[in-house]
């Protein structure tokens, strides 16, 4: 049952995760619980993408592991978007979130 979970679960949350800030970032802006949403999308999200490829057994690890990697893949997005000439929030978030939704696609494939 365990097995079952890791592999279809934090794929899955990714996925969940990355269609609620897209909804709420481009349908419903006024959602009042837009930023804590998107903070937990930023925190987590972008580095789980990369860490399940890992294959690490130990979830805490796993986790802090995926948190300082969401920062360095947020700090590194926005460097690239902002020398592109591109600057925008938006923008940033766009990348992050196709970045996030491919990740997820690629561990359930």
């Amino acid at each position: 049952m365990r097995l079952r979970w890791i592999i279809w679960g934090w794929p899955l949350c990714i996925l969940l995760f990355t269609l609620a800030v897209t909804l709420i970032t481009f349908l419903f802006p006024d959602i009042g619980a837009r930023p804590v949403v998107i903070m937990v999308f930023l925190f987590v999200i972008p580095g789980m993408a990369v860490v399940r490829f890992f294959r690490i057994e130990n979830i805490t690890i796993e986790l802090m592991l995926a948190i300082a990697l969401s920062f360095a893949i947020d700090a590194f997005t926005a460097g690239i978007i902002l020398y592109a000439g591109q600057w925008s929030p938006k923008n940033i978030l766009s990348f992050l979130i196709g970045f996030c939704f491919s990740g997820a696609v690629a561990q359930l494939a």
